[in-house]
């Protein structure tokens, strides 16, 4: 109780267990708790077979008409009335009652509260103990797909709530350990599609750990700071929080050596400042500009900067 990760990982190998039972046509019909047995601290074994049934066969020399079979709290309705109705949908509903007891410590002789649990695997554990068989999930496949979806949202959640810790540190101290800026690195990596959190990140990181993450990661780095630049682009802002974007630019643009990015970067600047009329941020791609020394990236930029000339007039008298 309390350790979700662990939970998380005996549930996978239990409806892991149970859907390879089910594909060679088994059916247990009496799971519960003490018939799920721990090989060691990470390997799980399902036991005691011993009312199961073919899933094809309705009788075995356990099964006995009008009787239930199964241990209560556990047991599918369907089976107090009948053991010979029991099929697959029948395990499904002990799997939810074990999913319930598991999150929540509880025996099964209390009245199953679904608010206790997490959002997602309330509606699992709902699902799975419908009274009606066909309201439950077909397969434990089906069970098994819709945990594994949960899971992987909750990792996702996971992920942002530690990129956005080390943005606070990286903030705070100006700098990452090797082991925490290699970490946030993977981290970006799986985060590279959320468009507002690369936006996030970009708008937030100092040009210190830009520098760090770059030296670590250059393509990483190169694909925010191209989504960050097409994002801010593609929509407008309020003043003040332009003038941020210009901030953040220039720190990106100071914080990385590659010329080409420098060139989207301060082609980018030059087009925020100019169409939403900022004095400010115009004077920081002017600043930048004045800062290329080398003819080779003087020659990158100024083929960037080209897509823009017309807007690169707007800052002759600065020049």
């Amino acid at each position: 109780l309390g350790d979700e990760s662990r939970i998380i990982k005996v549930l996978d190998q239990i409806l892991e267990g149970i859907q390879y039972a089910h594909e060679q046509g088994v059916i247990h019909r009496d799971l519960k708790p003490e018939n799920i047995l721990m090989d060691c601290d990470d390997y799980i074994v399902i036991s005691d077979f011993g009312l199961g049934r073919d899933i094809d066969s309705k009788t075995s020399r356990v099964t006995y008409t009008g009787r239930p079979l199964g241990t209560f709290g556990y047991l599918a309705p369907e089976q107090l009335n009948d053991a010979k109705s029991a099929d697959e949908r029948s395990d499904i509903f002990a799997l939810g009652r074990i999913m319930y007891e598991l999150f929540t410590g509880d025996s099964v002789d209390t009245i199953q509260d679904l608010t206790r649990l997490p959002v997602g695997i309330a509606a699992l554990v709902g699902r799975c103990t419908k009274k009606d068989p066909g309201s439950r999930f077909r397969t434990v496949e089906e069970l098994r797909s819709a945990f594994n979806s949960i899971v992987a949202a909750k990792g996702r959640k996971s992920v942002d709530e530690k990129i956005r810790a080390f943005i606070g540190e990286a903030i705070t101290q100006q700098e990452l350990a090797e082991s925490e800026a290699q970490e946030l690195v993977d981290l970006l990596c799986q985060v590279q599609d959320d468009v507002d959190l690369v936006h996030e990140v970009c708008m937030k990181l100092p040009r210190v750990i830009f520098t760090q993450l770059w030296n670590l990661n250059e393509l990483i780095c190169k694909i925010l700071i191209e989504s960050f630049t097409v994002h801010i682009a593609a929509q407008g802002w309020p003043f003040d929080y332009t003038d941020e974007i210009g901030g953040a630019l220039m720190r990106i643009f100071n914080a990385v050596p590659d010329s080409h990015i420098r060139g989207v970067v301060l082609t980018t600047m030059l087009e925020m400042g100019v169409s939403h009329n900022r004095w400010y941020v115009m004077g920081l791609t002017a600043k930048a500009l004045m800062k290329i020394k080398d003819p080779t990236e003087g020659l990158v930029i100024a083929n960037e900067l080209y897509k823009n000339r017309e807007q690169l007039r707007t800052l002759e008298d600065s020049l």
